[in-house]
């Protein structure tokens, strides 16, 4: 029996709106994943166009590398652009301004990748405990970081709809983007802002940890359900995308390819031995120890404009408690006050 190395999951509700302007995408190709969540803004002419317009694309570009792209942090930023260049062509055909948040992971073999523009977030959890968030391009964001509110407090704050970034706009959006490697236990949860005004972290944690309770076919979509409920007939779109991680049998190959040429190489050094002792050569035996080969270790590149820049936790922390590095906007278009309804 194949044992299961991943669970993948989706769920959209239209909330008390009249019109779904969420768009959300699971997608896996080649043994690699896609996780894409699009929050149309309602302020804006076309968010449901935008919303829909920035998966697509992702999508898309997804399939154009096959599921592998061979520099996952630029082949994100890049198509988050690309999204909002065809945003913004579309816009303009149709003389309206279409905007959308976006929030984007992929996963290759045992590490994640992700970036966002906007409120709809990541959350990370290590081996089910939280351990971080990305952090939203907004004001109620600002306001979170320089302790003026509680993160409880972020899902209703009168500022709660102020974005300083959208995908879509004159401008390219600043892309927030992040990576992790994934162990047996960790799970990615991407979602609308929908979701989490109407849940906390504890209670997210919670549904994270229904495995084997309820299946992550039945509870994403429950949990967007009880989002609805909660948000009544003036609540907004919900959308959630969700991946755990049980473990990659592409480690363990390699760990026996490693041990194979361990032990061939073994075997060969045995036998120079042996030959060496038994018949001695003319010449003096050439050393034959291996080359020493260093190892390089690739380290997160900085990004000093960065909301999202949060470093892992071991255990679950209140977003509120953590103090990312934060640097303020330049006056561009894209960095203005952007008000959704």
């Amino acid at each position: 029996m194949k044992t299961k190395t991943y669970d993948i999951a989706s769920a959209i509700h239209i909330g008390g709106r009249e019109e779904q302007q969420d768009s959300v995408k699971v997608y896996t190709l080649n043994n690699n994943h896609l996780l894409v969540v699009a929050d149309g803004m309602g302020g804006h002419r076309g968010g449901q166009l935008a919303s829909k317009i920035a998966v697509d694309v992702c999508v898309k570009c997804f399939q154009q590398e096959k599921g592998s792209p061979s520099n996952p942090k630029d082949f994100l930023k890049q198509m988050v652009h690309h999204a909002s260049e065809e945003i913004k062509t579309q816009g303009e055909l149709q003389n309206i301004s279409p905007r959308t948040t976006l929030v984007v992971a992929i996963i290759l073999g045992n590490h994640a990748y992700w970036a966002h523009v906007g409120d709809s977030r990541l959350y990370y959890f290590k081996q089910s405990v939280f351990s971080q968030r990305t952090r939203d391009h907004s004001v109620v964001q600002m306001l979170l970081d320089t302790d003026q509110i509680t993160e409880e407090e972020m899902g209703t704050h009168p500022d709660q709809n102020r974005l300083l970034q959208s995908v879509g706009g004159e401008n390219p959006p600043k892309v927030s983007l992040g990576e992790t490697a994934l162990e047996a236990g960790d799970a990615l949860l991407l979602c609308s802002d929908g979701l989490w005004e109407r849940f906390d972290i504890p209670e997210i944690t919670k549904a994270i940890n229904l495995e084997g309770k309820v299946g992550i076919e039945t509870w994403p979509q429950k949990m967007v359900d009880e989002a609805a409920k909660r948000g009544g007939p003036k609540g907004d779109n919900i959308s959630l995308a969700v991946y755990k991680h049980y473990g990659n049998n592409s480690s363990k190959v390699q760990n026996t390819r490693v041990l194979i040429s361990g032990l061939v190489f073994l075997t060969l050094m045995l036998a120079v031995a042996a030959f060496a002792f038994f018949k001695p050569a003319e010449k003096p035996i050439p050393n034959t120890e291996p080359t020493q080969i260093e190892e390089l270790t690739r380290t997160e590149e900085s990004i000093s404009d960065d909301l999202n820049s949060v470093a892992p936790y071991s255990e679950a922390v209140p977003a509120s408690k953590v103090e990312p590095p934060y640097t303020e906007a330049s006056n561009d278009d894209n960095q203005r006050v952007i008000q959704v309804e």
